[in-house]
């Protein structure tokens, strides 16, 4: 953990203000995420996210195709996921590398992906605030994700946006902030699931 970014003062101490040079020795995405929640009420927030949401990807699970059959004994597969961030983040949480992951697993009984579809959203607070497209961001992040897992630079990857469709309460907002995922794949009919 960087120096100065627990998440709470030892008992007796004072906490210390959040600095650049923070931000700079900040190596890994789990200590930008350690400075970026400890450093919410500080001026250095803004600059803590940014670094964080411009971290690349990390090396995802590689993606294994079956085996190709002919079309009479395939079957048409839809896989849809959702990957949910934290407020003005493009870098996901740590749980939803694990649902990408499952994902990238369940494509594995495919042998051939037609089309992914990846479209992101912001919730209206931050549809308001940021000056960049959120959504895009986050989108491309996933697609970027799922790129170095092994999907072939061939299959058809749509990337869009959409706006907020939630109430504009906590929980809507928190809904919003979400990149949706829907894939259709070809598969053996006798591996449909």
């Amino acid at each position: 953990m960087l120096s100065g970014c627990a998440t709470a003062p030892a008992p007796g101490a004072t906490a210390r203000k959040c600095t650049s040079v923070d931000v700079d020795a900040a190596t890994s995405a789990g200590q930008l995420r350690a400075l970026v929640e400890r450093c919410q009420e500080e001026e250095i927030y803004p600059l803590a996210v940014i670094r964080l949401n411009t971290l690349a990807p990390p090396a995802a699970p590689q993606l294994k195709l079956q085996a190709p059959v002919s079309i009479d004994q395939s079957v048409r597969s839809r896989l849809e996921a959702d990957v949910f961030f934290n407020v003005f983040e493009s870098y996901p949480h740590p749980l939803a590398f694990e649902k990408l992951e499952e994902l990238i697993a369940k494509l594995g009984g495919s042998y051939r992906i037609e089309e992914i579809q990846i479209t992101g959203a912001a919730d209206p607070n931050e549809a308001l605030v940021t000056t960049g497209s959120l959504p895009s961001l986050r989108a491309n992040f996933v697609r970027r994700y799922l790129a170095s897992a092994g999907v072939s630079a061939t299959t058809r990857i749509v990337v869009g946006e959409r706006a907020p469709k939630h109430a504009n309460t906590p929980q809507g907002r928190a809904s919003d902030r979400v990149v949706e995922i829907r894939i259709t794949s070809l598969k053996r009919r006798d591996l449909q699931t």
